[in-house]
């Protein structure tokens, strides 16, 4: 009578920590089973021929044990189901089969019982994130991340509509990757970048899901490769900005709204943390402002310029506030009265097409240009980097350079002065 065909490997997988756990491989009458262990073992004390921990380990018979054991249960188990019921296990009878054997438990056939989908626990996800239940790096989950993972979810229906596919945590596989890649650039035309926002929600899920303990399935980490080309994003020029401070006829909101901006350009403050800006974060007698900023929790010092003061005198109670989207949409017909537009040519894949297109620059303008628009002014101004990113709150130079914002022209002039 055929039997099972058991193997053990020792998968290490690098993320925030290193994950170094025993892999069975359980392969019998065309099936097969894979599935991680909660079993950890330095690789160094590894017998890759043997399949065991060495014997200089620290204790290996505990865990030679319980390898040796899920052999001849697990074939124990093989017969039994042949011989009683008359069929071969199937694969969700193994794996039910090594949870029972690793908890010294008996094997049985499940009761049936509702079942949450992968869907089911990605809505989970979305409200422990907006409950504050779960945590991004020791912070609530921002609500522009919230509204990011929603769009992932309805992302992820279209696919299953549209392919009838049926997800669960074990088939997040390269298949996965692969039919997914292709349903979002064909069906859903979306460029690269945006594909590779999706996928990293999806991988950060999987892994949440992991260390909740509701799948073994490593192969995500690979599987799931994210996709970060570069992007064309905009900042004011000192020319541009003298042009907006300049600008008259405003309606009272778009007045508010370019006064906003122009904080935000001042100070290179996010849109989150100047909305939450009040009155005890403005030192008028030091000329500084301190806060702590919402996304990363850093505790900023902020110089007070004179044009941010002549701003909060028009102000004298509060500054005022804007929703983010209608603030964006305001931001554009400003930047068009102002005459802010130049053409800027637009390049992005969709899968391996490129596209081209060119935009006035004013239709390219959100909350987001004022903070490129302060780092890279200051820059050009002579302030050295450094004092630039401890004033923007960047804790990675890497984070920061995708800020500065100088045109090729700029570049070329500046580089052919120094020689002249």
């Amino acid at each position: 009578m055929n039997t099972f065909k058991i193997n053990y490997y020792l998968q290490t997988v690098k993320h925030d920590r290193v994950y170094s756990f025993i892999l069975i491989s359980v392969v019998w009458d065309g099936n097969r089973v894979r599935t991680t262990l909660n079993l950890t073992v330095d690789p160094k004390l590894w017998n890759k021929e043997k399949q065991r921990v060495k014997s200089s380990a620290m204790n290996p018979r505990k865990t030679n044990d319980i390898l040796d054991k899920l052999v001849f249960k697990l074939n124990e188990y093989h017969d039994t189901v042949k011989r009683e019921k008359k069929r071969s296990p199937t694969p969700a009878d193994v794996r039910r089969a090594i949870k029972a054997i690793l908890h010294d438990k008996q094997i049985k056939d499940p009761k049936p019982k509702p079942q949450k989908t992968f869907m089911e626990y990605f809505d989970d996800f979305i409200k422990d994130s907006e409950s504050g239940d779960r945590l991004s790096n020791g912070n609530k989950v921002q609500i522009s991340t919230i509204q990011s993972y929603v769009s992932v979810k309805h992302h992820l229906e279209d696919y299953i509509q549209a392919t009838k596919a049926v997800l669960t945590f074990e088939e997040i596989d390269n298949l996965f990757f692969n039919g997914l890649t292709k349903f979002l650039t064909n069906k859903k035309r979306l460029s690269n970048n945006s594909q590779g926002k999706v996928i990293k929600t999806i991988k950060t899920f999987m892994h949440d899901a992991f260390q909740r303990g509701l799948h073994t399935n490593l192969k995500f980490i690979k599987a799931l490769r994210v996709k970060d080309e570069e992007t064309t994003m905009v900042a004011l020029t000192e020319d541009e900005l003298v042009k907006l401070e300049n600008l008259k006829g405003l309606s009272p909101s778009n007045e508010k709204c370019r006064d906003m901006f122009l904080v935000q350009i001042y100070t290179g403050l996010r849109y989150s943390d100047l909305a939450n800006l009040k009155p005890e974060n403005i030192n008028s007698k030091e000329k500084i402002i301190t806060l702590q900023t919402i996304k990363t929790q850093d505790r900023l010092t902020i110089p007070l310029t004179s044009k941010f003061e002549k701003i909060l005198a028009k102000y004298p109670d509060k500054l005022p506030v804007i929703a983010n989207q209608k603030y964006n949409n305001h931001l554009k017909e400003i930047c068009r009265a102002a005459e802010i537009n130049s053409p800027i040519q637009l390049v992005h894949n969709v899968g391996e097409k490129r596209i081209e297109e060119t935009k006035p620059k004013y239709e390219l303008i959100s909350s987001h240009t004022a903070r490129r628009s302060f780092i890279t002014i200051s820059l050009k101004r002579g302030v050295m980097p450094e004092m630039v990113q401890q004033i923007s709150g960047h804790r990675s130079r890497k984070s920061f350079q995708r800020y500065v914002k100088v045109t090729s022209q700029e570049s070329v002039k500046a580089v052919g002065d120094v020689w002249e």
